[in-house]
C-alpha cells in the first residue's frame, strides 16, 4: 500500500509538470497561418527615414506603429525602379522607356529635385535597373553599361564583360566597388564584384569549405578559389566590413553560410550542411536568409527553420526558441531589441514582439487570388 501511495504521489507531481511543458505554445503563430496571397516580397530596408518593402517593381512604405502599408509612387508616368542612399541623400530612380530620372531630397527643403540621366549614344541604348551609393558617389547599373554620379557630373562606362543585374538581388557599393549577389535556388548563385575603374565583373572567390561527397556523410575540405553559391543577403557591418549570407533548401537538403570579404578574397565564418558531420552549430541545420545588427552591435540572423538567432559571447543563441516550422521568408528589419519585422515570400510582413509575445500581420495589397495547396 505504501509503495502504491508513493507511485500516486510521484504521478501527482509529474502530471502538472508534463502538462506545463506541453502547454508551451509555438511563437510566432500568425506567421504560419497568414494568407499567402500577397505580392512576392524581396527586400525590407530603410530609406529617407522610412521603412520600405520591395515587391518586384512595387515599393511600399511600412508604418510599424499602425501596422499599415502605403505604395510609394514616382511623379508622372514613370515607374519606380530602384531606391538607395548616396552622397548623404536618399535617391530614387524612375524611368519611362529609355528616359530615366533620378530624384533626390535636398537638405532643408520639403520637395524633391529631379536630375535627368544623360542618354547613351545612338546604338548604345541601355536599361538601368539598380542604383547603389555611398558617401562619395551614386552608381546606376544597366545591362551593358553603368553610370557614376559624383554630385555634379556623370561618367558613363561600358562593362568589359556583359552581365545583367536585377533590382531584386542584394547589391551594395562598398570601398569603391559594387558587390552583387544572386540566388537562383537549386540552380545556384554567387557573388560578383564590379571594378568601377575598368568595368569588369569578376566572381569573388576564396579558400572556402565544400563538402566532400565521396564519403558517406561528407566531410568539409577547404579549397582555394572557391566561389559562393546562393547569396541571399549582403550586409555592411557597424565597423565597415562586408558580410555575405548564403543558403539553400531543396528536397530536404539544407545548408547555410556566412562569409566575409577581406582583401578582395572571401573568408569563411560559418558553414553548416546536412551532409557535414562537423557542424559548428548546436541547432538543426538550416539555410540563411538575411543578417542585421541590433542596437548593441550583435549579429542577428534570419533562418526559415529557426527564426531569429543572435551571436553573443562567441556563440549563437535562438531568439525564437518555439519557432514552429519552416517559413517562407526573404528579409527582416530590427525595430529594437524586442521588435522585428519579418518579410515573408508571399504572405506580407509580420511584426513580432519577443518580449510581449505579440504579432501582427501587415498586408501590402488586396488580392483576388487565394493560395490553395493541393
Amino acid at each position: 500500500m505504501k509503495n502504491l501511495l508513493k507511485h500516486i504521489l510521484v504521478l501527482a507531481i509529474l502530471l502538472p509538470l508534463s502538462s506545463l511543458s506541453s502547454s508551451v505554445e509555438s511563437f510566432p503563430q500568425e506567421l504560419f497561418q497568414a494568407e499567402r496571397d500577397q505580392p512576392r516580397l524581396q527586400k525590407l530596408f530603410r530609406w529617407d527615414n522610412r521603412i520600405v518593402a520591395q515587391a518586384g517593381e512595387f515599393y511600399f512604405e511600412i508604418d510599424p506603429v499602425k501596422c499599415t502599408s502605403m505604395p510609394i509612387h514616382f511623379v508622372g508616368d514613370r515607374s519606380m525602379i530602384s531606391l538607395t542612399t548616396a552622397l548623404g541623400k536618399p535617391f530614387a530612380l524612375g524611368g519611362n522607356g529609355d528616359h530615366y530620372r533620378v530624384l533626390f531630397h535636398r537638405s532643408g527643403k520639403n520637395d524633391w529635385d529631379m536630375i535627368r540621366v544623360p542618354q547613351n549614344e545612338e546604338g548604345k541604348e541601355d536599361r538601368y535597373s539598380i542604383i547603389v551609393g555611398d558617401e562619395n558617389s551614386l552608381v546606376l547599373l544597366g545591362q551593358k553599361s553603368f553610370k557614376i554620379f559624383n554630385g555634379k557630373n556623370w561618367i558613363n562606362r561600358d562593362y568589359s564583360n556583359e552581365f545583367s543585374p536585377s533590382n531584386s538581388d542584394p547589391c551594395v557599393l562598398w570601398r569603391g566597388n559594387v558587390y552583387y549577389g544572386y540566388d537562383r535556388g537549386e540552380w545556384g548563385g554567387g557573388l560578383r564584384k564590379l571594378d568601377l575603374s575598368t568595368g569588369q565583373w569578376k566572381e569573388v572567390t576564396g579558400k572556402l569549405p565544400t563538402v566532400d561527397y565521396s564519403k558517406p556523410q561528407g566531410q568539409l575540405v577547404f579549397v582555394d578559389d572557391t566561389p559562393l553559391s546562393n547569396v541571399t543577403d549582403i550586409s555592411i557591418t557597424p565597423d565597415d566590413n562586408l558580410k555575405i549570407i548564403c543558403g539553400c533548401s531543396h528536397m530536404g537538403m539544407y545548408w547555410g553560410q556566412i562569409a566575409r570579404v577581406s582583401d578582395n578574397d572571401l573568408v569563411n565564418e560559418l558553414y553548416i550542411s546536412v551532409r557535414n558531420d562537423n557542424n559548428e552549430w548546436d541547432f538543426p541545420v538550416t539555410d540563411f536568409d538575411a543578417l542585421r545588427f541590433n542596437n548593441d552591435g550583435d549579429q542577428v540572423l534570419l533562418s526559415p527553420r529557426l527564426g531569429l538567432l543572435t551571436y553573443r559571447n562567441d556563440e549563437w543563441k535562438r531568439l525564437t526558441p518555439h519557432w514552429e516550422d519552416h517559413a517562407y521568408l526573404t528579409s527582416f528589419l530590427i525595430l529594437n531589441n524586442d521588435q522585428y519585422l519579418l518579410g515573408t515570400y508571399d504572405a506580407g510582413i509580420v511584426m513580432i514582439d519577443l518580449k510581449k509575445k505579440t504579432e501582427k500581420v501587415i498586408r501590402l495589397a488586396t488580392s483576388f487570388y487565394k493560395w490553395e495547396e493541393k
